[in-house]
């Protein structure tokens, strides 16, 4: 007798804290993205943009930050780690109810990227002179310390992950009130390219 009420305690008792220990996350999904390819586009959606600044277009780009946003291919795979927080119960979670980390695998090499123009690029204010169309920019000291740190010190743009891109507003002042065809290269470690390129129209007061 005092065995069975025991046993019937410790039911109770289980099923007073049930709700508790159901609530316990046993599984995480843990989601890796590779980058297949990379696409820079004028900024848009202007995320990352204060309502008080200027706004970018569909093709015009007028914000003196995050001017650009990738929007890359990804690869997405993943797997389970099952957790148990209490071996006396165990529940049964789809896949849906597991909390999900998001990691980007993909590294890309900062020192291989390139940038350039399909027009001339007047670096006088630099002391640079007129720098030939084609060209890579961040090949310049100069010009990539003064204007383009970003694709430098962004991890989130060397991981091959969804991210903006500022470039320095002054940047923009020699190629201003005209289209401009923007090249990318970026190269993962192992030696994989990704090309890009996006038209825009620069639009700024200066």
């Amino acid at each position: 007798m005092r065995k069975l009420t025991i046993i019937l305690g410790a039911l109770i008792v289980m099923s007073i804290f049930a709700p508790f220990f159901s609530c316990q996350q046993t599984c995480l999904n843990n989601v890796f993205y590779e980058t297949i390819s990379m696409d820079l586009q004028v900024n848009a959606e202007n995320l990352g943009i204060t309502s008080t600044a200027a706004k970018n277009s569909e093709d015009t780009i007028r914000s003196t930050t995050n001017q650009f946003y990738n929007y890359p291919e990804l690869q997405r795979f993943g797997y389970h780690q099952q957790r148990k927080s209490f071996p006396l119960v165990t529940s049964a979670f789809a896949a849906d109810d597991c909390p999900e980390t998001q990691e980007y695998t993909t590294r890309l090499n900062a020192s291989k990227t390139e940038f350039w123009l399909n027009v001339d690029y007047d670096a006088s204010n630099l002391g640079l002179g007129t720098i030939a169309s084609n060209t890579n920019l961040l090949g310049n000291t100069d010009i990539k310390a003064n204007y383009l740190q970003g694709f430098e010190t962004n991890p989130y743009l060397l991981g091959g992950a969804p991210t903006t891109l500022t470039i320095a507003k002054d940047f923009f002042a020699p190629i201003n009130d005209q289209w401009v065809m923007f090249y990318f290269l970026f190269v993962e470690n192992d030696g994989t390219p990704f090309l890009d390129s996006t038209l825009a129209y620069i639009n700024y007061t200066f």
